[in-house]
């Protein structure tokens, strides 16, 4: 797997869940919501992403949408990770 590339699509994928509000999160996250799918990165190379939806301590909390995207062969067993943050919004946690 390319981390360099599986970096960045992991980076893009997780912007279009941070670039909207907490409340579009909120409902997400109650749900406990795993969403998983495929993207092209820019070799060619299907990519398998995974995004969670999870309170970070405690519901009503901030939010942490986790990340995880492997190339769906070896790297399936240790994909790369990672993460964004988000707080209700009378705090200052954001992304």
């Amino acid at each position: 797997m390319n981390r360099n590339e599986a970096k960045k699509v992991l980076e893009e994928q997780l912007q279009r869940f941070g670039g909207g509000s907490y409340l579009e999160l909120f409902s997400q996250a109650m749900a406990q919501r795993v969403e998983t799918y495929e993207v092209l990165g820019e070799s060619g190379v299907r990519y398998q992403v995974e995004v969670q939806f999870l309170w970070d301590r405690q519901p009503g909390g901030t939010i942490r949408v986790m990340g995880s995207i492997d190339d769906q062969r070896f790297s399936s067993l240790v994909p790369l990770t990672d993460c964004l943050l988000m707080g209700p919004p009378e705090s200052d946690v954001q992304k």
